[in-house]
């Protein structure tokens, strides 16, 4: 029985094109942590080239999925395929940490900034509001 392509040549090249656009945004997370080391944490650099190694390689996967089960039973090929689908949750995983993460940042600087304005609020012992 002749083998019959899995992924289109219009899906694959949809695959490469999201392979190189992740391989840039990665070149880019590493270009600005070399530029700017304080803009992001050591933990939030490595979960964000983690997630993004990640799903180059199951974008990989997928573009190598024509090549690599050839010749297999269909059932074997539909095992690729959801071992490849849920190798792109860890991406999704590490994202929604990151967005956790990001959002204590944020509530915390707020906090600061309110803690901050609130005690240049406090009348001074002599009667005055604030800082002449």
């Amino acid at each position: 029985m002749p083998h019959r392509a899995i992924m289109s040549a219009p899906a694959q090249a949809v695959i490469l094109a999201a392979i190189v656009g992740v391989g840039l945004l990665l070149l880019f997370e590493g270009w600005r942590r070399a530029r700017q080391p304080e803009s992001l944490t050591a933990g939030q650099f490595r979960r964000r080239l983690a997630g993004g190694l990640i799903l180059e390689g199951d974008l990989l996967l997928w573009l190598l999925v024509d090549v690599v089960t050839r010749g297999w039973r269909p059932a074997a090929q539909l095992l690729y395929l959801f071992a490849a689908l849920l190798l792109a949750f860890a991406p999704m995983y590490l994202a929604i940490r990151e967005a956790g993460f990001v959002a204590r940042q944020y509530a915390r600087s707020r906090a600061d900034l309110a803690r901050r304005l609130g005690q240049r609020s406090q009348p001074y012992e002599d009667g005055r509001n604030g800082p002449a």
